[in-house]
């Protein structure tokens, strides 16, 4: 079995605070850089995040394609110059950060990366070679030509989450016999599975399926996790990992399970 990225703890669960601390929990808004800054206060060493590209070619963390909803502005991040951008406040408090300015100002942090657009890939891959941070990023996509055009450029260098090709693999396997799930998992090129519980009325995350991806040297992890009791019935069906816009809820779960990791951990 191949030895596991990096960017994969020893010791799972993970706790991932999804675009930051915001909300109920923060005074800042989603993916600004308070956000992220929020979620290292309260002891998060993984924040998931997402990444779009300026008309001038610079990365950022934002989660939709036009600043409408998250920010002050309006329009198409791809058709914004980031010396426009640098200027809006986010909805919720807090500023709109470089990717690479978060590598820098969170040196202990490992950052999961969702790519929201194929067209920041090119970008992308100069910032994670500018900034050399390949140890500590994990990214995943809804396109599955995005993660392909990272796989080619870094192979095992970078770790990256299944596509939904990928997973619906996992999801043919887990109904296979256990004999025959290997033939169905081996083209699989993941280091981790990221999904969320159902699709629609399928139910991804069971028993089968998680036991499926660790037979498969694939640890699962789950989004975006808000309710006390369904972190209890994930960490119980054995996922590695949680992501959260209730950060201080899925703490306090971990640490009554004992599993809340060293703040000096990295």
């Amino acid at each position: 079995m191949p030895v596991p990225h990096p960017f994969l703890p020893d010791d799972p669960p993970v706790a991932f605070a999804h675009r930051g601390v915001h909300g109920e929990d923060s005074e800042a808004g989603e993916n600004s850089f308070e956000a992220i800054g929020a979620a290292v206060d309260l002891g998060y060493r993984y924040v998931e995040t997402d990444v779009h590209r300026t008309a001038d070619g610079v990365v950022v963390a934002l989660h939709d394609d036009t600043l409408d909803r998250t920010t002050d502005g309006e329009g198409a991040v791809a058709q914004r110059a980031w010396r426009e951008i640098q200027r809006l406040t986010v909805h919720g408090g807090g500023r709109i950060p470089r990717l690479e300015e978060l590598f820098d100002a969170f040196p202990d942090v490992r950052f999961n990366l969702d790519c929201k657009d194929p067209a920041t890939v090119p970008d992308l891959i100069t910032t994670l070679r500018t900034a050399d941070v390949l140890d500590r990023v994990c990214v995943g996509s809804f396109h599955h030509r995005a993660v392909t055009a990272l796989r080619d450029e870094f192979g095992d260098e970078l770790c990256t989450a299944t596509t939904s090709r990928e997973v619906r693999l996992l999801l043919a396997a887990a109904a296979a016999p256990r004999s025959s799930r290997r033939a169905l998992t081996f083209a699989i090129n993941a280091d981790c599975v990221q999904v969320p519980v159902r699709d629609g009325r399928t139910r991804i995350v069971t028993d089968r399926f998680v036991e499926t991806c660790h037979d498969a040297g694939l640890p699962v992890h789950v989004w975006t996790i808000n309710a006390r009791e369904e972190m209890d019935e994930l960490l119980d069906l054995g996922v590695d990992g949680l992501m959260t816009d209730r950060a201080v809820t899925l703490l306090e779960v971990l640490s009554q399970r004992d599993l809340w990791p060293d703040r000096d951990r990295t």
